[in-house]
This record gives C-alpha cells, sequence and structure tokens, in this order.
C-alpha cells in the first residue's frame, strides 16, 4: 500500500521521482506533514474558489488582453542618457517610457 500524502515518505518518494533535488532532512519532512494534516484537517483541498468571479464575456476577455495603443514619437535625449539606457540591453524604448510612466503616477499620486 503507498505512503498518505501527508507521510513524509510519500514526498522523499515524490523527490527522488522527480529528480530534481536531494530528500529533505527529516524535521523539515515532519514540518511539512504537520502543514499537510493541519491544511487536509480544515477542508482545503487545492483549489482555489472562483465562485464570487464573474464570467467574463468574450469581448471583455479580448480586451483586457489587447496591449495599449502605442503612439510613435520622436524625441531628441542627452547622449549619456540614451548609452546609460542601452547599457540594461535591447527594449530602451520601452525602459523610457516605463520610467515616464512612473513619474507621471507618483505625480499625479502627489496631487
Amino acid at each position: 500500500m503507498a505512503e498518505p500524502p501527508e507521510s513524509p515518505e510519500f514526498w522523499e518518494r515524490v523527490q527522488k521521482a522527480a529528480g530534481k533535488s536531494p530528500p529533505l532532512p527529516r524535521a523539515q519532512a515532519l514540518a511539512l506533514s504537520k502543514l499537510a494534516k493541519r491544511k487536509i484537517a480544515s477542508g482545503y483541498n487545492g483549489m482555489v474558489d472562483t465562485s464570487d468571479v464573474k464570467d467574463l464575456t468574450e469581448e471583455e476577455l479580448a480586451a483586457g488582453f489587447r496591449p495599449e495603443a502605442k503612439q510613435l514619437v520622436a524625441m531628441r535625449l542627452d547622449r549619456d542618457i540614451l548609452e546609460w539606457l542601452k547599457t540594461y540591453g535591447s527594449g530602451y524604448s520601452t525602459r523610457i517610457n516605463g520610467i515616464l510612466r512612473h513619474a507621471m503616477e507618483a505625480a499625479v499620486k502627489a496631487g
């Protein structure tokens, strides 16, 4: 008969089967076992309760995943600023947008 899921032996077997990490020290395995027992005793089944979440229409789903429209602009930057932005790799225009958004949101919040 297989070990129950809350037993340390079960988790050791799972870890060995996964081959990704060595077995937990006994103290950690016991702590996880106690946590699992408490979760089971409280009626927790591992599922997230989504009963209070409204179903979205196709239009709402599509709108939620559509990126914001961007406006193409040309701007002049000091050479050292542009070089600094480029030191972080490609995507410096996205980085500029993020910096400006952060500044804008801080200014709006400040009033």
